[in-house]
C-alpha cells in the first residue's frame, strides 16, 4: 500500500519584494550620480531652471514607476524633498517643491488603488474631526482679514489632510509603516548632521536666555530646526525598539545620534520640553526604553558631575548648560507674554470664526492694543493661534482630532500587545511619543507655518493610524493580496 503524499504549506519568500526595491534603490542611485552630472553641466550652460528640467526628466518616471509598484515609496520621495522643500518648481507657481511632490505622489497613489479596484484613499474615522476642521476654517475664510494667507493656510492643512490619507492608503502590513518610518528618519537625520556641522561659535547673554551661533540647518530659524529633531528622535527610538533586524536597529541608533544632536544645538527649550515629555512617554510604556534609560543616563550622570567636578571647560556644552536653566526664565527682550495678551485681545474680538485663517500676523499690527508694536507671525501657542484666526470652534474641532488620535494610538498599542508582539507596540510608541513631543512644544510655539514641520505631523497623523490598522497583525505575504479598503 502506497503512502499518500504529505501535502506541506507553501511558504512565500520575502525575495520577490526585496528583489524590486533592490533594483530600485540601484538604479536611483545610478541616476543620482548621472543626474548630478547633467545638472552641473547644464546650470553652467543654460541656468538654474533647466537644471530644475533635468532633474524631473531624470527622476520624476523612474519614482513614479516605483510608486505605483510599491506605494510606500512615495512617502519617501516626498521626505528626500525636504532639504530643499521651499524652493519653486519651474512652471508651477505658488508651490514649494515639497508641496508638488505631495500632489504629485497622491495622485499615483490614487491611480495606484483605483486600478486595484479599491478606494481613491483610505480613510480612518479619527479623519473626521480633521476634516470639521478644514470645513470650520473654510467657513472662516470669507471673514477673513488677509485671504492671500487664509488660502494659503487653508490649502496647507488641506495638503496636510491629503497626506496623511496617502500613507495610511500606502500602508498594507507593519512592514510598510516601518519603510515609510525609516525613510523619514534616515532624511531627517541627514538633515541633522548637515546642521550640526555647520556649528559655529555659541555665545549665551542673560544667562542663557538669549544665545547667538545657534544652529538652523535648513529651516528659517533654530526652533523649527528643534521641533523637527524632536519629533524624528522619538519616531528613530520608536524603530531601534522596534526593528525586527540587526541592521534596522543600528541605521535607527545612527539617526537618533544624529538628531540628538541637532535637538541640543538648536538650542530650543519648546523642543527640549517636547522631547523630555516624548522621552518620558517611552520609559513609561516600554520595557526596553527604561533599562536603556538606566544603562545610559547613569553614565552621562556621572561623566557630567566629573566634568563639573574637575573644572572641565567647554564653551558649547557650558552654553548649553545655561540655556538649560534658563528654561523656567524669561528674558526682557522675549516678547511672548505680549504676544499672549494679543492673541487673547483677537479671541475676544471675534470668538466664532476669529481674524481668519493664517492671519494673526495682520491683525496683530492692524489693530491698537497693549501690544500694537508686537509683530508675531503667530501666537506661540497652538491652541491660541487657532483660536485666534479660525476661532473657538476651531480649537475644538482640534481637541477633538487629538483624543482621536489618542485613542487610536491606545487601540494600536493593545492590539500588539494581543499579539505579543514587542516590536510593533514599539513602533506605535515612537510615533505617539512624537506627536507628544509635537503638542508639548505647542504649549510654547508654533511650527505649523513651517511646510516640512506640518507635513511631517500629518505624515506621523497617517502613520499612527496605519499602524492602528495593521499593528500585531500577520505579516502579508510579498506578491499576495494587499489589504483592501
Amino acid at each position: 500500500m502506497s503512502a499518500l503524499p504529505i501535502s506541506r504549506p507553501q511558504v512565500r519568500s520575502a525575495v520577490p519584494l526585496l528583489r524590486p526595491i533592490a533594483a530600485a534603490v540601484g538604479l536611483a542611485l545610478l541616476g543620482l550620480v548621472l543626474g548630478a552630472a547633467l545638472i552641473y553641466a547644464t546650470r553652467f550652460l543654460l541656468g538654474d531652471v533647466a537644471s530644475g528640467g533635468v532633474i524631473a526628466l531624470a527622476f520624476v518616471p523612474l519614482v513614479a514607476g516605483f510608486v505605483v509598484t510599491y506605494p510606500p515609496i512615495g512617502a519617501g520621495a516626498i521626505f528626500a524633498t525636504y532639504p530643499v522643500a521651499t524652493q519653486g518648481v519651474p512652471g508651477v507657481p505658488l508651490l514649494q517643491s515639497v508641496e508638488v511632490a505631495v500632489l504629485a505622489v497622491a495622485g499615483l497613489v490614487v491611480m495606484q488603488r483605483l486600478a486595484a479596484g479599491r478606494s481613491p484613499l483610505r480613510w480612518s474615522p479619527a479623519l473626521w474631526w480633521a476634516l470639521a476642521l478644514l470645513a470650520w476654517t473654510l467657513v472662516a475664510l470669507p471673514s477673513g482679514i488677509d485671504q492671500e494667507l487664509g488660502v494659503k493656510h487653508t490649502t496647507s492643512l488641506a495638503g496636510g489632510l491629503i497626506l496623511a490619507c496617502v500613507i495610511l492608503g500606502s500602508c498594507a502590513s507593519m512592514r510598510d509603516v516601518r519603510w515609510i518610518l525609516g525613510a523619514l528618519v534616515l532624511v531627517a537625520g541627514g538633515i541633522a548632521t548637515h546642521a550640526v556641522l555647520t556649528v559655529g561659535t555659541l555665545r549665551a547673554y542673560q544667562g542663557g536666555s538669549l544665545v547667538s551661533g545657534r544652529i538652523e540647518g535648513v529651516f528659517a530659524q533654530p526652533n523649527e530646526l528643534g521641533g523637527f529633531c524632536a519629533m524624528t528622535l522619538l519616531v528613530a527610538a520608536g524603530l531601534a525598539f522596534g526593528a525586527r533586524t540587526q541592521r534596522g536597529r543600528v541605521l535607527a541608533s545612527l539617526a537618533w545620534l544624529a538628531l540628538l544632536g541637532g535637538l541640543t544645538l538648536s538650542l530650543s527649550r519648546g523642543s527640549w520640553i517636547g522631547a523630555v515629555a516624548g522621552t518620558v512617554f517611552l520609559v513609561i510604556v516600554l520595557p526596553a526604553a527604561r533599562r536603556t534609560a538606566l544603562l545610559l543616563g547613569v553614565p552621562i550622570v556621572l561623566l557630567a558631575a566629573l566634568l563639573g567636578a574637575f573644572g572641565v571647560e567647554n564653551t558649547q556644552l557650558r552654553v548649553v548648560g545655561e540655556r538649560a536653566q534658563s528654561i523656567s526664565t524669561l528674558s526682557r527682550y522675549d516678547e511672548r507674554g505680549a504676544i499672549w495678551r494679543e492673541a487673547r485681545r483677537q479671541i475676544v474680538d471675534d470668538p466664532v470664526t476669529g481674524q481668519g485663517p493664517g492671519s494673526f500676523p495682520v491683525a496683530s499690527r492692524k489693530f491698537t492694543s497693549v501690544s500694537s508694536q508686537v509683530s508675531a507671525t503667530h501666537a506661540h501657542d497652538l491652541l491660541l493661534t487657532f483660536a485666534a484666526e479660525a476661532g473657538l470652534p476651531a480649537v475644538f474641532f482640534l481637541l477633538a482630532f487629538v483624543g482621536a488620535l489618542v485613542g487610536a494610538g491606545r487601540r494600536a498599542a493593545r492590539r500588539a500587545r494581543a499579539a505579543d508582539d514587542f516590536r510593533d507596540r514599539a513602533v506605535v510608541a515612537g510615533v505617539s511619543a512624537a506627536l507628544i513631543a509635537f503638542f508639548t512644544q505647542g504649549i510654547f510655539d508654533y511650527t505649523l507655518r513651517t511646510t516640512v514641520l506640518s507635513l511631517t505631523v500629518w505624515s506621523l497623523v497617517g502613520a499612527l493610524l496605519a499602524c492602528r490598522r495593521h499593528a500585531g497583525s500577520r505579516f502579508v505575504p510579498p506578491g499576495g493580496e494587499r489589504t483592501a479598503g
